[in-house]
């Protein structure tokens, strides 16, 4: 093509627009992020754990466990356990009969 290139606008580079950054102030930056990061991560595992436990009251809900707060869980695990250990021997078997997995479990 005959039109002259501006060269001076490809050929300059860019300057970024960010401030530069003393080593104490990214060190700063680093450090806030961090935190943030940790605040974030403390956060997921609080409702996590909020989560579970909502799921484990409604297990023991449905399986009529009585809370006795101490050892709840494992009152409600075991019901739950004897409750699909019914299950697999009445006729409405919700487990198959040659479950490997679960008879490794008995």
């Amino acid at each position: 093509s005959g039109l002259p290139r501006k060269k001076s606008l490809m050929a300059k580079k860019k300057k970024s627009k960010r401030k530069q950054l003393t080593p104490e102030e990214r060190q700063q930056r680093r450090l806030e992020r961090l935190e943030a990061r940790k605040q974030k991560k403390s956060k997921r595992e609080k409702e996590r754990r909020s989560n579970v436990n909502g799921l484990f009251d409604q297990l023991g809900s449905m399986l009529q466990v009585k809370d006795n707060k101490k050892g709840a869980r494992l009152s409600i695990l075991s019901a739950a356990v004897d409750k699909l250990k019914e299950r697999k021997d009445g006729p409405d078997s919700i487990m198959e009969e040659d479950d490997e997995d679960y008879d490794n479990y008995k």
